[in-house]
């Protein structure tokens, strides 16, 4: 149900966005270039945007709501941070990996805002905070479960010794 409903948020403001303001190509010509084997020649790179006339709008809008979402999810991973509830005895492992998140979302962006003309760059900067991130909570959310499991394994297997 809260999917259904922050799907629905994000789904009415792409839509408002594309509806409303829609993208166009933008080209921006970068600093030109003598070729290296000829003086002859220059080269003049390009880079191509998707672009919109009220894109800062929107993607304050975007960023906004995300942004709440993202300090309420921190602040309910630092609420639930000493709980000794066995049912939820893995809060600290989702914590950091909430804050994980929280810290490659907004070095992410404003990495993003930096790195507009060096296309290259900031697609293997935001790659690598990507990999990382997930990564990072796949193994804080499932190597203690994974261990946990291999050594209740390991001690069955020498109660079973210690019985026969």
């Amino acid at each position: 149900m809260v999917v259904g409903i922050l799907l629905a948020v994000d789904l009415t403001i792409m839509t408002t966005w594309q509806v409303a303001d829609p993208f166009y190509r933008a080209i921006k010509q970068m600093e030109p270039y003598h070729h290296p084997s000829s003086e002859d020649i220059i080269i003049i790179p390009e880079n191509e945007y998707c672009q919109s006339n009220q894109m800062n709008i929107y993607l304050f809008c975007i960023y906004a709501y995300k942004g709440l979402l993202m300090i309420f999810g921190a602040f309910l991973a630092w609420e639930t941070r000493h709980v000794s509830i066995p049912a939820l005895n893995d809060s600290k492992y989702v914590g950091m990996s909430v804050y994980n998140v929280v810290i490659m979302c907004v070095t992410g962006a404003a990495i993003s805002f930096v790195l507009t003309d060096k296309q290259d760059a900031m697609f293997i900067m935001l790659a690598v905070f990507i990999i990382f991130c997930s990564t990072a909570t796949l193994c804080l959310v499932f190597i203690p479960k994974v261990r946990l499991c291999i050594l209740l394994d390991v001690l069955h297997f020498k109660l079973a010794d210690l019985r026969s």
